[in-house]
């Protein structure tokens, strides 16, 4: 199964371990951004029914974004597909090969979020009882940092307070960014500065 869905390049023993050393010593928190993660043609085709999902407007002092209902709900097939492939059993042995053990196969939450000109995502650290790993998967076409925005923005800490924007990582299409939930987990979704759509699939894996 893990073959039909994710990159060959990833299932490498060598790449493995080499992604388990990466997310091992990442800072400002342990995280990995995994580019071209998944099969091309899984990617267009998942962006393709993502699209047609019905959005629903989200806003406060935190946010201002567009969402889907949780995917479990979902009526698209190939959508419904891709949250079994992420519960099963050799997804979970693949994640827990490089971000750690006791991945909880039988939840999940998973939606897709919209972020348009003007959006955001203010700083925040997803800590939420139970919630092990955050992750985004990005399907955004030709984001461009500087004109663009919509970064996902990582900062340090002090005092268990977030402090500065440490690191940026542009959206890329077919790009999975995914970080260990802590207290220390901060970050945030710069604002959308252009006319371009930010298109995610994001959600958490939770522990057993």
């Amino acid at each position: 199964m893990l073959d039909l869905w994710i990159n060959k390049n990833y299932l490498k023993e060598d790449k493995i371990n080499e992604l388990k050393e990466i997310f091992l010593k990442a800072e400002p928190f342990q995280h990995l951004s995994l580019n071209n993660f998944l099969n091309e043609e899984k990617a267009e085709k998942l962006l393709k029914e993502i699209k047609k999902e019905e959005y629903y407007k989200e806003e406060n002092d935190l946010y201002s974004f567009k969402r889907t209902i949780d995917f479990r709900n979902s009526k698209s097939k190939l959508i419904l597909e891709f949250r079994q492939f992420l519960l099963s059993s050799e997804a979970r042995i693949f994640f827990e090969s490089f971000l750690g053990k006791d991945i909880n196969n039988k939840k999940i939450d998973l939606h897709s979020l919209k972020l348009e000109n003007t959006d955001y995502l203010l700083c925040h650290d997803d800590e939420v009882e139970g919630r092990y790993f955050a992750f985004i998967f990005n399907l955004s076409k030709d984001f461009d940092s500087v004109y663009d925005g919509g970064e996902l923005e990582l900062f340090n800490e002090k005092n268990m307070e977030a402090k500065e924007v440490v690191k940026k990582i542009n959206p890329k299409f077919n790009q999975f960014n995914v970080f260990k939930v802590s207290k220390k987990s901060f970050h945030q979704v710069s604002e959308v500065l252009s006319d371009k759509e930010r298109i995610s699939i994001s959600g958490w894996f939770y522990k057993k």
